[in-house]
């Protein structure tokens, strides 16, 4: 291994990518903005979210899992992605939003035993009608 001139550092570790930096601080400020958001809009910003997210996970599931009902030719069903969205922006996401917080001040107590007593009370309690009125739509 070549010695380096004196008066010059040896670098240690992986060189350094300004490109990865700067993806990471607008990842940053993208993390930044929803917390804002979500502090000061929350009920619009969970169903937003949840109507991205679930329309887009109705898009990659038509595409990775084919299905006799699928659009002809194996194209996007554009309708069931948009009921799936718009599932997610009425329903899932100002009704989750409220039940969540509700859960919050319902179970009073801290650490492990409270995360269980809230997936307890969430999958026995709010799953069951939610899954009814989701496959009654």
């Amino acid at each position: 291994m070549p010695r380096l001139p004196r008066g010059v550092p040896a670098r240690r570790g992986t060189p350094k990518r300004p490109g990865r930096a700067l993806a990471m601080a607008a990842l940053r400020r993208l993390a930044a903005g929803y917390d804002r958001l979500n502090t000061t809009r929350p009920v619009l910003t969970k169903s937003l979210t949840s109507s991205l997210m679930l329309g887009a996970s109705d898009i990659v599931c038509q595409k990775l899992v084919p299905s006799p009902h699928d659009a002809p030719g194996g194209g996007l069903d554009v309708q069931r992605a948009a009921r799936m969205a718009s599932w997610g922006l009425l329903v899932n996401g100002p009704i989750g939003h409220l039940w969540y917080l509700g859960l919050e001040r319902m179970v009073r107590i801290q650490g492990a035993l409270a995360i269980a007593a809230k997936v307890a009370i969430d999958q026995l309690v709010w799953t069951p009608p939610l899954t009814a009125l989701f496959f009654m739509q």
